[in-house]
């Protein structure tokens, strides 16, 4: 995935660079969802989505989330032996309302200057890359979509 070529577009007043070339399809194999041997999973919620999600499930935000000193996500969702409290028999039971960064994987966005964002290809163990179809601009578009949607509300 080293040495990737990209593209980008303008969205508002924002600039997103994003990875050419990708084949991915999500197989809902859950790797994503729980820690691996080699990395610790970090489910991280914006403000916003931690209230609508408690809203949503009718659950305190302090009952599924714990504070962090992040700056962009306040909260990281609680995990259960490793796996996300939201995944049963492998199944996310908020799919509908999962997180952004959920959304994102096996992306995740970077502010590398004012304005512009770059898409990074972050998911080395995900096992749906070169699965399924080639991603184009309209579907980085639509992440990028509901990224600033979220950051903005």
């Amino acid at each position: 995935m080293n040495n990737l070529k990209c593209s980008n577009f303008q969205l508002s007043k924002y600039y997103f660079v994003f990875p050419n070339e990708i084949i991915w399809k999500c197989q809902r194999c859950t790797l994503c969802c729980k820690d691996s041997r080699k990395h610790i999973r970090h489910i991280k919620i914006l403000k916003q989505e931690g209230i609508g999600l408690s809203r949503k499930i009718k659950v305190p935000l302090e009952h599924f989330a714990v504070p962090t000193l992040d700056k962009t996500y306040s909260h990281e969702i609680l995990k259960y032996n490793g796996k996300c409290i939201f995944l049963k028999d492998n199944i996310c039971k908020i799919y509908d309302s999962r997180p952004l960064i959920c959304r994102f994987y096996p992306f995740e966005m970077k502010l590398i200057e004012k304005d512009i964002y770059h898409i990074l290809f972050s998911g080395k163990e995900c096992n749906a890359i070169d699965k399924g179809k080639k991603l184009n601009k309209e579907y980085f578009r639509e992440l990028a979509k509901n990224a600033l949607k979220n950051f903005t509300d």
